[in-house]
């Protein structure tokens, strides 16, 4: 409920859309989706309260603020107070590394230069996979109940959108510990960071094929204003 409360007085504030202006969406062909949009079966609330969290880890926060408050909400290891570090004066990263913290790109981009991850970007990388897990169990959770509708969704989306190596997809035909195998296909930052792309589009795209809950989320959102 802490999680909820706040993920939802966030959204009300920033006003956030999940999906770029540049990217067109895809149409999934799914009669199930068609019959489940605007039930309770889709929850745009939540995916919209997860992908903003997923951004927040890719790209970090705009504020200070934002940054410690997403840290308590999900219990995120700072191993040195989060108030004397920022990635840049505009964006705060919550992946410690070395003295500092650092968002998942600018990790990335390490990773790239060096070609390989050393003894800093490792110990990092542990900070990634934790902080990434307690940010997703509940949303996986969540999709886990309802896997048989999502299984045949994220097949049609890996391949309109050409995503047909990636781990979500992966992760959708897995029957058993499917939390245990995804953190153990987590193996480096780029990696990483492909899945939370893959996440964000697959979240966007599923939005855009809800429009009856889209729409009801929408008035909601209007009503507490």
């Amino acid at each position: 409920m802490k999680r909820r409360f706040w993920l939802t007085t966030f959204l009300l504030i920033s006003g956030w859309q999940p999906i770029s202006r540049t990217i067109q969406p895809v149409a999934l062909d799914s009669a199930i989706l068609r019959l489940v949009d605007g039930t309770q079966a889709i929850c745009i609330e939540q995916i919209f309260s997860y992908a903003q969290n997923l951004i927040m880890l890719l790209n970090g926060a705009k504020s200070l603020d934002i940054a410690q408050k997403l840290a308590l909400v999900y219990d995120f290891p700072l191993p040195f107070p989060l108030t004397a570090y920022s990635s840049g004066p505009d964006k705060f990263g919550l992946i410690p590394f070395k003295n500092t913290y650092k968002t998942i790109q600018e990790l990335i981009e390490l990773e790239k230069t060096m070609g390989e991850m050393d003894a800093a970007l490792k110990e990092s990388f542990k900070y990634l996979k934790i902080d990434f897990e307690k940010l997703s169990i509940e949303y996986l959770e969540d999709l886990q109940k309802g896997k048989q509708l999502m299984m045949p969704l994220i097949k049609n989306w890996s391949i309109l959108r050409n995503r047909e190596d990636s781990i979500l997809l992966e992760w959708s035909q897995i029957e058993n510990n499917e939390k245990e195998t995804l953190t153990k296909r987590l193996t480096k930052f780029t990696v990483s960071g492909r899945l939370i792309e893959d996440l964000l589009l697959f979240l966007s795209d599923l939005v855009q094929n809800c429009p009856k809950s889209h729409r009801s989320y929408r008035e909601a959102l209007k009503k507490t204003k």
